[in-house]
């Protein structure tokens, strides 16, 4: 009996103490494993890009990944990290346990209004997932056609010159 009044007593130390907050670092990690996945999915993709080209392709040598682009993805993606790791962990900080015990209670009116919005924010996100799938097919699509459209002229035996009309 003295097992279980212990072992009740410690339940319930860990229900009503203070919430210890989320440790970030786990999303920092995997901020950090999704950007470089991200970096070498881009150079493996304009390698692939590069590679299925047709070799008359204007300026296929100058193609590359730029550093600016994945300056920019990383700080998006250090942004996404603190904003969806630091920010829920402070907020944890402030919840009561018992409420937040509570929030899963059908009788909690607040917890139905939680789950209307958790709803509504996935249903975005796969509407958002959705349309960019639509538009990666249509620019898809349409880069084959620019591909493969007859260019209507002959590009051989042309004579290229440069004339200046600024007079000094």
């Amino acid at each position: 009996m003295t097992v279980i009044r212990q072992s009740s007593r410690k339940i319930a130390s860990v229900i009503f103490s203070k919430p210890e907050p989320i440790d970030p670092s786990g999303s920092y990690c995997c901020t950090a494993v999704r950007c470089s996945d991200g970096q070498r999915l881009a150079f493996a993709g304009v390698r692939l890009s590069v590679a299925v080209a047709p070799a008359n392709l204007p300026r296929l040598d100058e193609i590359h990944v730029g550093w600016p682009v994945l300056l920019f993805a990383f700080g998006l993606s250090l942004l996404t990290a603190i904003t969806f790791g630091v920010f829920p962990s402070l907020r944890s900080l402030r919840a009561d346990p018992q409420l937040v015990l509570q929030s899963g209670s059908p009788r909690m009116s607040g917890a139905r209004k939680a789950t209307a919005t958790r709803r509504l924010l996935v249903a975005f996100e796969v509407a958002c997932t959705v349309v960019l799938l639509i538009l990666t097919s249509l620019v898809s699509r349409s880069f084959s056609r620019v591909l493969n459209q007859d260019r209507s002229f002959r590009s051989d035996h042309l004579i290229v010159g440069e004339v200046n009309l600024l007079r000094y």
